[in-house]
C-alpha cells in the first residue's frame, strides 16, 4: 500500500488578508530595492535566454525555477531580519538544500504544463489552421469569424480552469520544500490545500496585481516601452515578496 500523503497545516484567512499580502510585499520590496532589482532582471535575463533555445530550453527554465523561487523567499526572509537581498540568493536553492526534489516539483510543473498544451492541441484540431485562412481573407465575414472563435470557448475556459488549478499546486511549493523541508510530493498537496482553503484573499490578491501590470502597460504604452525595463522587474519583485507574505501568514502562524 502507497503511503499516505498528509498536508502541512495552513491557516485560513479573512478576504482582507489578500490585500495584506499585497501590502506586505511592497514593503519588503522598498526595504531592499536595488537587491531586488537585480535579482529580478538576472531572472527574467536567463528565463529570456533559455526559452530561445526551442523546447529544450524552457524545459530547463521550469525544472530550475522552482530552486530560484525558494531562493528569492530566503532573500524574503533575510529582508524581514533587517539584512538585503542579494543577487547570490537567487541561486541559495541550489547550494544550501538537495537539489534533487526542487528538480522533481519542476518535472511535475513540466508534466502538468504538458498536459494542459496536449489538451489544448487535440481539442483545436483543425481549428487552428481554419481561423488562419479566415483571418487571412481580405473579404473574411466578422461573424464567421465569431462563431468559429465562440465554439472553442469552453475549451480555453477549461484551460483557463486547469492552470489555475496548476498555480495552486505550485503557489507556495518552492517556499516549502525550502523552508519546511517536505516532499515533493507533501509540498504540492500543502500549497494546494492552503489555496483552496483561502481561495478569496487569492483572488483579491490576484485582482490587484492584475491591476497594477494593467497600469504598468498603460504606462509603457503611453509614455515609452523603456519605462518597463524598470517598471517589469518591480512587478516580478512585488508579487514573489506577496507570495512570501502570503506563505509567512499561512503557515508560519
Amino acid at each position: 500500500m502507497a503511503p499516505v500523503i498528509s498536508s502541512i497545516p495552513a491557516r485560513k484567512v479573512a478576504f482582507s488578508h489578500g490585500f495584506y499580502w499585497f501590502k506586505n510585499g511592497f514593503r519588503l520590496v522598498l526595504l531592499s530595492p536595488w537587491g531586488w532589482f537585480k535579482c529580478a532582471l538576472i531572472y527574467g535575463f536567463f528565463g529570456i535566454g533559455t526559452n530561445i533555445i526551442p523546447v529544450i530550453g524552457p524545459l530547463v527554465f521550469t525544472l530550475i525555477s522552482p530552486a530560484l523561487l525558494a531562493g528569492l523567499m530566503l532573500g524574503c526572509q533575510e529582508i524581514e531580519q533587517e539584512r538585503s537581498i542579494r543577487l547570490d540568493h537567487l541561486f541559495y536553492g541550489f547550494q544550501k538544500k538537495p537539489v534533487i526534489p526542487f528538480l522533481v516539483l519542476g518535472s511535475y510543473n513540466v508534466a502538468g504544463t504538458f498536459f494542459i498544451v496536449l489538451l489544448l492541441a487535440f481539442g483545436l484540431g483543425n481549428q487552428v489552421e481554419a481561423l488562419k485562412e479566415l483571418s487571412q481573407q481580405t473579404n473574411a465575414d466578422p461573424h464567421a469569424l465569431l462563431q468559429l472563435i465562440q465554439k472553442q470557448s469552453w475549451l480555453w475556459i477549461l484551460v483557463l480552469l486547469l492552470e489555475t488549478l496548476l498555480s495552486m499546486f505550485f503557489w507556495f511549493a518552492p517556499a516549502l520544500l525550502f523552508f519546511k523541508g517536505c516532499t515533493p510530493k507533501q509540498a504540492l498537496l500543502s500549497s494546494a490545500v492552503a489555496c483552496f482553503h483561502n481561495t478569496l484573499p487569492f483572488l483579491l490578491n490576484m485582482l490587484l496585481f492584475i491591476i497594477i501590470a494593467c497600469l504598468i502597460l498603460g504606462i509603457g504604452l503611453l509614455i515609452s516601452v523603456y519605462t518597463w525595463i524598470i517598471l517589469v522587474p518591480f512587478l516580478f519583485s512585488w508579487y514573489t515578496a506577496s507570495v512570501y507574505a502570503s506563505f509567512r501568514d499561512l503557515f508560519d502562524q
